[in-house]
């Protein structure tokens, strides 16, 4: 954990309305200098984001185990200094999806992270897209497994895959 550098704040607010939804606006700002790409230039500005997050259950009572549920989130940063100056994903997620699995969640997700037009080409102009199914699976009481499938269309650098989409998949605990 690093000391040095000016500093990084972070603030958030959020709320809840109607019980069914919460809304959060926040940001961030680091005070440290950062190089503007594509130029050349060393050290010349702060770096910031701001960002919306909202949530929405959709169906289901709140203490019932299956529920729908929406989202959807938006980033906003300096395209001069920041690879990806915009990004917007939004999604769904059904939880207790089977009743003999009522720990468990699967959602479906959709991303698009624009890139700045600084960055050296190949890019792609309108951003690299993705969409995600996970599946969320309860083993044991605290043990997770959530692998996902993701298939990302017009990837940052189309110059390394044989074609312009490809098909992802991940797994955590």
């Amino acid at each position: 954990f690093n000391l040095a550098g000016k500093p990084f704040v972070i603030a958030e607010a959020g709320r809840e309305v109607g019980g069914a939804a919460t809304i959060k606006l926040g940001g961030w700002l680091h005070f440290n200098r950062f190089d503007l790409l594509g130029t050349g230039s060393r050290g010349v500005a702060p770096n910031w984001s701001i960002y919306g997050i909202a949530d929405w259950r959709v169906a289901g009572a709140t203490d019932a185990k299956r529920q729908l549920s929406i989202f959807a989130r938006a980033t906003l940063s300096p395209r001069d200094r920041n690879p990806v100056p915009i990004y917007l994903d939004f999604g769904a997620t059904l939880s207790s999806p089977f009743n003999s699995r009522p720990d468990d969640a699967v959602g479906l997700a959709f991303a698009n992270a624009r890139l700045s037009p600084r960055l050296a080409p190949p890019i792609s102009p309108s951003g690299e897209k993705v969409v995600e199914f996970s599946y969320s699976a309860a083993l044991s009481k605290g043990l997770k497994v959530q692998p996902n499938l993701q298939l990302i269309v017009e990837p940052t650098d189309p110059a390394t895959f044989a074609t312009d989409h490809r098909a992802v998949f991940a797994a955590g605990i």
